[in-house]
């Protein structure tokens, strides 16, 4: 364990973070969501070409493709939770103020 000396002072650390500006925030949400958007997209239209294309009477392929399938609908379950628990927070703290 640490003794307690060493650790630095709060004040220290909030100084040396350097803010954030909103309007890199906004950019940086807005650039990783259109990266994810085109990235499910393409995951999307990959599903669903080997679903065209796949032999049912082949259960790897068929377990391959619900597999696939799985990854895919949790991202989006995670990505939805996500995003509800940000917007959630993001009013609980316009509505304290």
């Amino acid at each position: 364990m640490l003794p307690i000396s060493s650790i630095s002072p709060i004040a220290t650390v909030v100084d040396t973070v350097s803010p954030v500006s909103v309007s890199s925030l906004e950019e940086t949400v807005k650039k990783l969501f259109s990266e994810y958007a085109a990235n499910a997209n393409a995951e999307k239209k990959n599903i669903i070409e080997k679903s065209q294309s796949i032999d049912p009477s082949n259960p790897v392929q068929v377990l391959n493709l619900q597999d696939q399938v799985g990854k895919y609908t949790l991202a989006l379950n995670m990505v939805s939770t996500l995003t509800h628990k940000v917007t959630s927070s993001i009013d609980s703290v316009i509505k304290a103020q």
